[in-house]
């Protein structure tokens, strides 16, 4: 798989090598997927949450509406 950056993030990445924070650009990329994926994990737990709170079905992800209680 090939990524195509644009200016703003190259520059990103560039400025974390810089600070030492990184020592290779892919690791930038690894941390940044497992942030991303941390957010997902996270708002799909907060989503379920609520839903439980709230009483509303799961979300079935098949477009369906819920039925308003």
């Amino acid at each position: 798989m090939q990524i195509t950056l644009n200016k703003q993030q190259e520059e990103f990445i560039a400025a974390q090598l810089a600070q030492g924070n990184f020592s290779h650009p892919d690791e930038v990329v690894n941390a940044a997927f497992k942030l991303l994926e941390k957010l997902q994990t996270e708002y799909q737990d907060w989503l379920t949450e609520t839903r439980t709170q709230v009483n509303l079905p799961p979300f079935s992800g098949s477009g369906e509406k819920a039925n308003n209680v």
